[in-house]
């Protein structure tokens, strides 16, 4: 909320939100499998993966919604995005994972999350997309990964300044490829 107050002081709107919150419990049995499923780290996940990004969408639409105002009649110009940095792992049709774990079903609810945000914000003049960031050598991601966390972010960067309304309520990967819920 003190976000949105500092933007909305400045008299400014906003273009684009881009959430990239990502947690898991790496080595953590409580997080896999059914039978190993405990509660609070498996709230603790989806909170963090699903939750507070819907929370803080709630927050700054009303910005969003300023900004696709000021945009009506500028067909040149980008449409205000909200980008949800998700999984490959949330996909429901690739589901790598051969067991339930907490972070596939956090991000399986983000992308739902995104694509009933596109419907409902189509009409608004608000892009939503849901974006996998590729196995980036990151913390999470590990040393060997292959994506260098520099090409994962500019690759994102150049989908998200590429990406027209039509587009809105895909799940597209670091570089712009269409991929199955």
């Amino acid at each position: 909320a003190a976000a949105v107050d500092r933007v909305q002081k400045r008299g400014t709107t906003l273009d684009l939100l881009l959430f990239n919150a990502g947690t898991n419990a790496k080595g953590d049995s409580r997080a896999y499998g059914i039978g190993g499923l405990e509660r609070s780290a498996f709230r603790g996940i989806v909170e963090t993966n699903a939750v507070s990004q819907v929370i803080a969408a709630q927050a700054f639409l009303p910005l969003l919604r300023m900004s696709a105002q000021d945009t009506v009649g500028q067909p040149d110009g980008p449409s205000p995005a909200i980008v949800f940095i998700s999984s490959q792992m949330g996909s429901i049709e690739i589901a790598m994972s051969p067991q339930v774990n907490a972070y596939s079903v956090s991000k399986a609810a983000l992308n739902m999350v995104a694509v009933g945000l596109a419907r409902e914000l189509r009409d608004q003049g608000i892009t939503v997309l849901t974006m996998h960031p590729g196995h980036v050598a990151t913390d999470m991601g590990g040393a060997s990964a292959p994506v260098k966390p520099e090409d994962s972010a500019k690759g994102i960067a150049d989908v998200i300044a590429s990406a027209t309304p039509e587009q809105s309520g895909s799940f597209l990967d670091w570089q712009g490829k269409r991929l199955p819920w």
